[in-house]
């Protein structure tokens, strides 16, 4: 077995390189209904809250969703401020995002009572909050509506998350600069089949791909989940009795349960690399090649 940081490798093949700069253009057409519709000076997006009205050329942009700036930094925007994502494993800002946030404020997603921030938020005056990566209630959307215009994911309830290529492109429509982002996913496609291409045995190779946090509880990844299409995506298969155990949601374990992945040819660590590496001196099998 493999084992290795998805630290190193989001920064070296996916989201590194789309601040920089499908599932494939089938799955777009499968999400056709994402298209915003177009006014002479505004964007008007649906979604399950209703609408929302984007302003021309938006200058003050807030994130709220993990990772959400990098499609904004992928087009030459960046927001006002971002959010820390929840449960972080790694140093944050990423690394191929510091230059770019190097002077932008980091916000927690909840204050000392668990909610969102507002005051925080209203304080940097924001004519657009994003939060296309995280789920509002009703009560959180319509209280961020009342600061600036709020995005959220477009589509029904429980609509399936967007891919970073449909994301990407999304951000593209709302910011009037889809040239640009249409550009940034063709650099970034390629890239990303540049980096495996010198490693061929990867191909058919079953993956697992784990979170770990301090309360050493395991989160694995879904058949379905983002990182598990884009694994796919570069040739690995997902195991079947993994998707027959868990599914499309992600599901915990115990950090002793671990020996039950023990089959799977590379195994996907991100965590802390502290973590990491107390979790390979107890389980000796995680060195094997």
């Amino acid at each position: 077995m493999a084992c290795s940081s998805t630290a190193e490798i989001d920064a070296d093949s996916l989201a590194g390189r789309l601040s920089t700069s499908a599932e494939a253009q089938s799955q777009l057409s499968e999400e056709e209904n994402l298209t915003p519709a177009k006014a002479l000076k505004e964007i008007a997006i649906p979604h399950r809250y209703g609408q929302t009205v984007i302003p021309q050329n938006p200058e003050r942009i807030i994130t709220l969703g993990p990772y959400e700036e990098d499609s904004l930094i992928a087009i030459g925007v960046t927001p006002i401020a971002v959010t820390e994502p929840q449960g972080l494993t790694g140093r944050y800002p990423p690394p191929w995002s510091q230059e770019f946030l190097r002077n932008v404020p980091i916000l927690k997603l909840a204050n000392v009572d668990g909610d969102l921030d507002y005051g925080a938020i209203a304080e940097l005056r924001p004519d657009l909050v994003m939060a296309t990566k995280t789920e509002l209630t009703v009560e959180q959307y319509e209280e961020l509506s009342s600061i600036a215009p709020t995005l959220i994911q477009p589509g029904p309830p429980n609509s399936s998350e967007m891919s970073w290529q449909t994301h990407a492109e999304f951000i593209g429509q709302v910011m009037d600069l889809e040239s640009e982002s249409g550009q940034a996913i063709l650099v970034t496609q390629a890239s990303i089949f540049d980096a495996i291409r010198p490693h061929p045995a990867l191909e058919g190779s079953t993956f697992a791909h784990i979170k770990v946090d301090q309360r050493e509880v395991l989160q694995i990844a879904g058949g379905k989940s983002l990182s598990s299409r884009f694994f796919r995506q570069l040739g690995l298969a997902y195991p079947s009795n993994l998707d027959d155990e868990i599914g499309d949601a992600d599901w915990s374990l115990m950090t002793e349960q671990l020996e039950s992945l023990s089959s799977v040819d590379v195994l996907v660590v991100e965590s802390d690399p502290a973590l990491r590496d107390l979790l390979i001196d107890s389980h000796p099998f995680l060195e094997q090649e």
